[in-house]
């Protein structure tokens, strides 16, 4: 087995607002079978892989377990404590490492300069300041063997990505187990010597998110029942993916509405890991703060309203 190790001044991404105020840091610990397993059919060799802003470092997990060699960089310490721990435990400074991504580093294998055969990059880039990226490669050369698909052919490929992506931001699952913590914390604290969950306008508050969220599952249903057929989702991938951010935004307000005053994010200085009241309470703030984001990416709701007025009302 070879040694990997990293040479950095800079460790962590110590301005990075989900290192000041961590939200998907801890949270994230995403991987996808389906991907994993496309990446190995398409190379179908061993190869040295890079995730360039692993959070939890599932997914850098599963290609280290089966055998690859593959590393994990992450801008921020809280990952440690987050949902991925486990694999921190495990894998820390052998295939998962802390490094500010916008700084110089060099991973090494065994003393010498590390190279990869692939790199990716999930829910990362948005964290850079563009005037931090610089240039990170140049002359770039792809073997014409490497083609996907027909030359001049990528946007209408990526038109096609974007609208399972889009689909797929729409999180009905996430958002149902969202309402359910939120019911869970309202049992908890207390509104005028009452449960909050009794309190007939925050009860009000939750019965409109769950009406919202039903019509959006049924809309997902619809759309999924269409790409089985063989048809592949439309312009209702928009529909999907302004409805399921706004949810996720409201929920978010209502989390911090739930927890109150414990909705501070840190005690002290802005790198403690030390936060105010329950544990439940912990990066609800951070999380609120991070979902403003969500309206943006996937190509931001303005544009899917665009298109769903040019698509579906022809206007």
């Amino acid at each position: 087995m070879s040694l990997i190790t990293l040479e950095t001044e800079h460790p962590i991404a110590i301005d990075s607002p989900d290192h000041i105020a961590p939200a998907g840091t801890v949270v994230d610990n995403r991987t996808d079978e389906d991907y994993v397993k496309a990446v190995k059919d398409y190379f179908n060799k061993p190869i040295k892989i890079l995730d360039m802003g692993c959070a939890g470092g599932q997914m850098i997990v599963n290609f280290v377990e089966d055998g690859y060699v593959a590393v994990g960089l992450e801008g921020s310490t809280h990952a440690h404590h987050g949902a991925g721990a486990a694999n921190w435990s495990k894998y820390l400074n052998k295939n998962l490492f802390n490094v500010d991504l916008a700084e110089s580093f060099q991973l090494k294998e065994d003393g010498e300069d590390m190279k990869f055969n692939f790199i990716h990059s999930w829910d990362v880039i948005e964290h850079i300041h563009p005037d931090d990226l610089g240039t990170w490669f140049d002359n770039v050369k792809v073997p014409v063997e490497n083609l996907i698909g027909e030359e001049n052919m990528g946007w209408t490929y990526a038109k096609f990505l974007l609208a399972h992506e889009r689909s797929g931001i729409a999180g009905v699952a996430r958002s149902k187990k969202a309402i359910e913590r939120i019911k869970q914390i309202a049992s908890s604290e207390m509104s005028y010597g009452e449960p909050l969950i009794q309190d007939p306008a925050f009860q009000r508050k939750i019965a409109d998110t769950e009406l919202e969220l039903s019509a959006l599952e049924y809309t997902e249903l619809r759309t999924l029942a269409k790409d089985s057929s063989g048809k592949g989702p439309g312009p209702e991938s928009s529909l999907l993916k302004i409805k399921g951010t706004d949810i996720q935004q409201s929920l978010t307000e209502l989390a911090m509405e739930a927890v109150g005053y414990y909705s501070n994010p840190h005690l002290g200085s802005t790198l403690s890991n030390e936060f105010v009241g329950p544990d439940y309470a912990a990066n609800v703030a951070g999380t609120y703060f991070n979902f403003r984001k969500a309206s943006i990416y996937g190509g931001s709701n303005e544009i899917q309203r665009g298109i769903i007025s040019k698509m579906v009302l022809g206007l």
